[in-house]
């Protein structure tokens, strides 16, 4: 597998992870706005949805650093 395919699937997940976190942030919001959230269950959806941010931007950044990677290697036009 090339630089620039490695860079394009680690963008790819890290947009899967984004997207699993506003799905989680929705049903947070659906729940307390019905009033049928568990005490218990919101401090861990919180923190379902802060460690997807996390993953996400870690690699997000990973992605752009393949990205550049594969620049320098000739993979990617500048």
């Amino acid at each position: 597998m090339k630089i620039a395919e490695l860079a394009d699937r680690t963008r790819a997940d890290a947009e899967v992870l984004s997207a699993g976190a506003a799905s989680l942030r929705e049903l947070r919001q659906r729940l307390a706005t019905a009033d049928a959230m568990p005490a218990w269950f919101d401090a861990e959806i919180r923190a379902h949805i802060d460690r997807c941010g996390t993953a996400a931007n870690d690699l997000a950044a990973a992605a752009d650093n393949l990205d550049a990677h594969a620049r320098a290697l000739g993979e990617r036009d500048s």
